[in-house]
């Protein structure tokens, strides 16, 4: 038990001496990516020194090798959500990161847009993004436009949009991401593309839609009745063509 806050002033005491030697690391070697992650971890602690390791961070973002850029991003969500300062060359950083082969690496970025940038500066980058080939990439950019919540018709559009999408888990986020975005009873257009995704294929998809519905329809229960009505008149309809007629 003297241990523990002995070792919480140990702990403090090396931290600088072991950020000196990583920051070294990370000029050159074949250890950087590790010196990268180690970072991460001795910097955790004081608001100062994640806030010195999330920009360093997103400085890799950009690096031309694929595990450098792997490894920035995994310092980034350990570190989770720190304010970060807006900087041009961290823009210029993360344009190309958005776009990144690396789905981790693309999501990571886009995160990083939520906590340094205007939301709707954010919200353009990261539209872009839902026509990236991964559909990680494509849900994770559908989750950070509903963190931002910009209301806007052309962005709710191109939420809509992502219900086709051939992805069933992109299907089920934008179903999500839509109540963030809308009003309730003040976009006809979302409340219908949700009351067709109760038709998807998906039970996820169909469960997301009909939670969103009834954060987005003017009156939520009416598409629920309106399928039991056609689902009555339906079977009635069955029953009348199975029905032999009686000859006159």
């Amino acid at each position: 038990l003297p241990c523990r806050p002995a070792s919480a002033s140990l702990r403090r005491c090396a931290q600088q001496p072991l950020a000196r030697q990583l920051l070294q690391r990370l000029q050159g070697g074949a250890a950087q990516g590790a010196a990268l992650r180690g970072l991460g971890c001795v910097l955790e602690g004081s608001v100062a020194t994640q806030r010195f390791a999330a920009q360093l961070a997103v400085g890799f973002l950009g690096d031309t090798k694929a595990s450098m850029r792997q490894s920035a991003a995994s310092v980034l969500n350990r570190l989770g959500d720190v304010e970060l300062d807006v900087g041009a060359s961290v823009w210029s950083t993360l344009g190309p990161a958005l776009s990144d082969v690396d789905p981790k690496v693309s999501a990571a970025a886009a995160k990083v847009l939520t906590r340094m940038a205007p939301k709707h500066e954010a919200a353009v980058a990261v539209v872009r993004q839902l026509q990236h080939s991964s559909p990680q990439v494509r849900r994770a950019s559908l989750q950070v436009l509903g963190q931002l919540q910009v209301k806007s018709k052309a962005l709710v559009r191109r939420v809509i949009e992502m219900l086709l999408d051939n992805d069933w888990q992109v299907r089920a986020m934008a179903a999500r991401t839509l109540p963030r975005l809308v009003e309730r009873g003040q976009n006809v257009a979302a409340a219908d593309a949700l009351e067709a995704a109760l038709e998807d294929l998906h039970p996820v998809v169909r469960q997301n839609a009909a939670g969103a519905l009834a954060h987005v329809a003017a009156n939520p229960s009416l598409p629920f009745v309106m399928k039991a009505q056609n689902a009555k008149l339906k079977r009635k309809a069955e029953v009348l063509r199975s029905t032999p007629r009686r000859a006159h």
